[in-house]
């Protein structure tokens, strides 16, 4: 999430009632997530982001063609995130 807490993995992705391999951009679908409760862990309409390892950011680097400005723009955010995630546990 925002506050880069790692929620799980994803089981499950829908798409009106249908599995589906990926979620395309600009698609609202429905997922499942192992040990997540609605309203408990995560709100409706919440922005939940994808943990992205660290080897993501080492090829894009050498290779930013690979995603659309916009793409580089939520790689941004999640790269923040997970700076103030690792800057939180360093504190604890």
């Amino acid at each position: 999430n925002k506050e880069g807490r790692v929620l799980g993995e994803i089981k499950e992705i829908q798409e009106r009632g249908e599995n589906i391999k990926e979620a395309e951009k600009g698609k609202q679908v429905a997922i499942s997530i192992d040990g997540v409760v609605l309203n408990k862990d995560i709100k409706e309409e919440e922005l939940l982001y994808s943990y992205l390892p660290q080897e993501f950011f080492q090829i894009l680097e050498k290779k930013p063609y690979l995603i659309d400005e916009e793409d580089k723009e939520i790689v941004e955010e999640v790269k923040k995130i997970m700076l103030k995630r690792k800057l939180k546990e360093k504190e604890s």
